[in-house]
């Protein structure tokens, strides 16, 4: 990790002007070209960062920083042969050899001075003197638009121009401190001159745009002249005709006559405007430019609707062309101006053509029909004075126009000339003198991340992977059953057992009781299986605890030992194995033979009996329901150890920390709902009364009074 060094540098920007339409008066001004938050995007365009590469040589990174000067004006192709290559030059100084270093291949030889490497697609003539004799360039090559890529990467922070203010600060870190400073102000150069570039482009073409109109009116007006001295000529050559009015003149000498006459033109400019409208119309899309070349149409009385949607039209295509110079035609602003633009053309403007039409024609036949009442008194006056008076509007007409074109377009050529960028470069870059970032510090944070990386990942693999249970949202979220208790983990030997370790677990026992009864009715006796997923998992030992958990509590309690294959309570309770539990379901004892007392006066204890291959089916007969309904009217608590339907309709579950596999009790647990059993809950053994765990446990810090043994027998 090589130090980086900062170069900075602060643009100016020229605050918009508020403009409320055209400029009315004096000289035309180029608008400001892009609002204040568009010249960053500007300044990181590829139009901008293409032509630095270019300049700079970007698109080729020698490996020693001090051969840069070599590789100036570095360009290439759109399509180079990417990759690193090794310039060689001879002791003399005079022939170059370019190899390819990925396998030797020499792709160029020549004479120091020459173009070199034009069969990858390079664009590179270094001078004799910038090409040191006997050394040798290594340098790496990626395509321009690959390095203005990674140009842009360099800004940090990427430059933005805050609210309301009118400064863009500009950052550029790379390795090479006078690398960066010459870069960010060859970059700070072009963006001045696009800038120039755009803003001239920008009257340009408006003052092409009045060139054209002004040709135009220009000839028209020149049109306008001929056919008015063409009528002169032919009227004043006429002999008289007898009438009140004299040929060639602009007016007639009656009032009465003048009135007439002015209806008579009004009722011919309406024609003639009524006919050039619907021609216009016919136009197809380029009908609204049709429309606006009628000359004095839009004048017209009515022409209000149709002229404000004419001029919004107008204004929507200088945006356009305006956004077109920015943004690309996906752009949403550009998608939306060309929809305007559309519905003007197909649909508003046609409709407020035709409105306008039925107008125009209306007003005609009104004046047709004036004039047609009074045509009888005046039959007899020439329309030859008619005539002049139109010929004279209309060239009047286009004289104004293109006397007002003319003034505009020397006013854009003005701006032209004397056109401005918004911008102005304040501080230019100079080249950092202290190191800004540092080897250790990225290798320290790197090193942190990475770690945590691997701490995050591991941790998340290891939790896929380990199907043992670990967690209490394990039993609530993929079991879905409640929790009655915690057990404790027991001290083994050799270790020794504390008074308050074994406080601790007969608390516990207490607390999974009261937890039982409660899920029971009080009118009931008390029958409950204890099974487990696997072997290990406690379930002898919380039966075991359990049953005497009850009979310290006054309870005439019995355990059932139903563990055929591998029960231990005998072992336990120190009593005979056999008889037991097999020798009363196969009827060749009675229950009374086999019932074992304990050091508990009212516990009772039925060990397994004799392990025979038949004992799955015993177990599963009739025979151990009706034992069991018949040991009920004796006792008032029933604890099973062993398989869940050995326990009638109730069971207790097992889940022993760090060592039940979760999946296998999923798979128990769907058995048993296929049964006709109730899961009654879950006692969680050998788990630490710490985190989730202690608010099912036995808080060491408050420790009850002994209980009082009950004197009388439930």
């Amino acid at each position: 990790v090589e130090p980086s060094y900062e170069a900075r540098a602060k643009v100016w920007i020229m605050s918009p002007k508020p403009t409320n339409g055209p400029q009315p008066t004096g000289p035309i001004r180029a608008e400001e070209l892009l609002p204040q938050s568009s010249w960053a995007e500007l300044f990181q365009s590829f139009a901008i960062t293409d032509s630095v590469v270019a300049k700079r040589g970007l698109a080729a990174t020698p490996e020693d920083a001090k051969d840069r000067p070599a590789f100036m004006r570095f360009a290439t192709s759109e399509r180079p042969i990417i990759g690193d290559y090794s310039l060689r030059v001879d002791a003399k100084g005079q022939r170059y050899t370019l190899t390819r270093k990925a396998d030797g291949t020499v792709v160029d030889t020549g004479t120091v001075g020459d173009s070199i490497g034009r069969t990858v697609g390079f664009r590179w003539a270094p001078t004799p003197q910038m090409l040191k004799p006997g050394r040798t360039y290594n340098f790496n090559v990626v395509t321009p638009r690959d390095a203005s890529t990674a140009l842009l990467a360099k800004l940090k922070p990427p430059p933005a121009v805050a609210p309301n203010s009118n400064f863009m600060n500009v950052t550029l870190v790379d390795n090479d401190a006078v690398e960066a400073a010459a870069t960010l102000n060859t970059w700070l150069t072009e963006f001045d001159s696009t800038a120039l570039w755009l803003k001239r482009r920008n009257v340009s073409e408006y003052s092409k745009l009045l060139e054209v109109q002004r040709q135009y009116a220009n000839d028209k007006l020149k049109d306008a002249e001929l056919r008015l001295e063409g009528f002169r000529t032919r009227t004043i050559t006429m002999p008289s005709e007898a009438t009140i009015v004299t040929p060639g003149l602009q007016e007639t000498r009656d009032p009465v006559f003048r009135s007439f006459f002015e209806k008579k033109l009004e009722s011919s400019d309406l024609r003639q405007y009524a006919d050039a409208l619907a021609r216009a119309m016919t136009a197809g899309p380029a009908a609204p430019e049709a429309i606006s070349a009628i000359p004095g149409l839009l004048t017209q009385a009515g022409a209000k609707d149709l002229s404000i949607l004419l001029d919004e039209l107008t204004k929507r295509q200088g945006e356009l062309r305006d956004a077109q110079k920015v943004y690309t035609d996906e752009f949403s602003k550009v998608k939306d101006l060309q929809k305007q633009i559309a519905d003007l053309r197909a649909r508003a403007i046609p409709a407020a053509a035709r409105n306008f039409l039925a107008q125009l024609r209306s007003r005609e036949n009104s004046l047709n029909a004036q004039l047609a009442a009074t045509s009888e008194e005046i039959r007899t006056i020439p329309t030859r004075s008619i005539e002049e008076q139109r010929l004279r509007r209309e060239q009047a007409m286009y004289e104004g126009m293109y006397t007002n074109l003319s003034a505009r377009y020397a006013d854009a050529r003005l701006a032209e000339s004397s056109a401005m960028p918004d911008i102005t470069i304040l501080d230019r870059a100079a080249p950092a003198n202290g190191v800004v970032t540092f080897r250790d510090l990225k290798i320290i944070g790197t090193a942190i991340l990475i770690a945590l990386g691997l701490g995050l990942g591991l941790s998340v693999m290891l939790d896929r992977l380990d199907h043992k249970f670990r967690h209490l949202a394990q039993v609530n979220a993929d079991l879905g059953l409640a929790v009655l208790g915690t057990v404790p983990q027991i001290a083994q030997p050799p270790r020794r057992a504390k008074p308050e370790d074994a406080a601790e677990v007969i608390e516990s026992f207490r607390g999974i009781r009261l937890r039982l009864q409660y899920a029971y009715s009080a009118n009931q006796p008390l029958v409950c299986g204890v099974t487990s997923p696997e072997q290990g998992d406690g379930k002898s030992l919380v039966a075991s605890n359990l049953a005497l958990a009850f009979a310290e509590a006054g309870y005439r309690t019995l355990l059932i030992d139903a563990d055929t294959r591998r029960g231990s309570l005998h072992d336990v309770f120190g009593a005979q194995r056999r008889p037991g539990l097999i020798e009363v379901l196969s009827g060749e004892v009675t229950r009374a033979e086999v019932m074992h007392p304990t050091t508990q006066e009212r516990l009772s204890l039925l060990p397994c009996g004799g392990r025979r291959t038949t004992n799955p089916e015993l177990i599963a007969s009739p025979a151990l329901p009706r034992l069991l309904s018949e040991l009920v009217g004796e006792f008032s608590v029933i604890i099973v150890d062993g398989p869940p339907l050995s326990a009638g309709e109730n069971t207790l579950m097992i889940l022993r920390h760090s060592k039940t596999d979760m999946r296998m009790a999923k798979t128990k647990l769907a058995l048993l709902r296929r049964l006709p059993l109730r899961t009654v809950g879950v006692v969680l053994n050998d788990v630490k009364a710490m985190g989730d765990y202690k608010y099912y446990g036995y808080d060491t810090a408050y420790r009850a009074l002994p209980e009082e043994r009950a004197v009388a027998t439930v």
